[in-house]
């Protein structure tokens, strides 16, 4: 007998409030085996995570633990695979918890 479809089933298909946070999740696990300093600018993050620059905003605060903004001529968000990491990476340059 087949397996019931559910409507998780067709969520993770066709909801964006799902598979955006997803593979935001899956993109940070990939990085973290790699190790817990791994850490992309935005562009490569989106990029490698299939995600549209137009449709990262409304996902950044459930994330942001993860991401810090650099502080230089211009600045720049990097995500960081552990938030411990980007903890340190935060205070050593102070930057704010703006994401």
């Amino acid at each position: 007998m087949p397996k019931a479809k559910t409507l998780s089933d067709l969520l993770v298909k066709h909801d964006e409030s799902v598979i955006i946070p997803k593979r935001i999740r899956e993109h940070l696990a990939a990085m973290l085996r790699v190790g817990p300093e791994e850490h992309d600018y935005e562009q490569d993050f989106l990029t490698a995570a299939k995600i549209a620059n137009n449709k990262i905003g409304k996902y950044r605060e459930q994330f942001k633990a993860h991401i810090v903004w650099t502080r230089d001529k211009n600045p720049k968000r990097v995500w960081f695979a552990d938030p411990k990491v980007a903890a340190k990476f935060r205070a050593r340059i102070g930057a704010s918890d703006d994401v």
